[in-house]
């Protein structure tokens, strides 16, 4: 995704290495802490806003993106 999103506009330059921050701290605290509502239900709120930027940027869902 991030090289689909490069070049793109300054919010895509500003959100994206962020949301990508934040789901990376997501994944390290579930390995570490384990699973809970709050982890799951944040992680969702990430991928739904990674989901926007690769829809309206990119034209493409996100899952499509990963299943390269």
């Amino acid at each position: 995704m991030k090289d689909a999103l490069r070049g793109g506009n300054a919010e895509v330059i500003f959100e994206s290495p962020t949301l990508e921050s934040r789901l990376l701290e997501n994944i390290r605290s579930e390995g570490r802490f384990g699973s809970t509502a709050s982890v799951c239900s944040e992680r969702a709120r990430i991928v739904q806003e990674l989901n926007r930027l690769a829809l309206e940027y990119v034209g493409r869902d996100i899952n499509e993106m990963c299943e390269r």
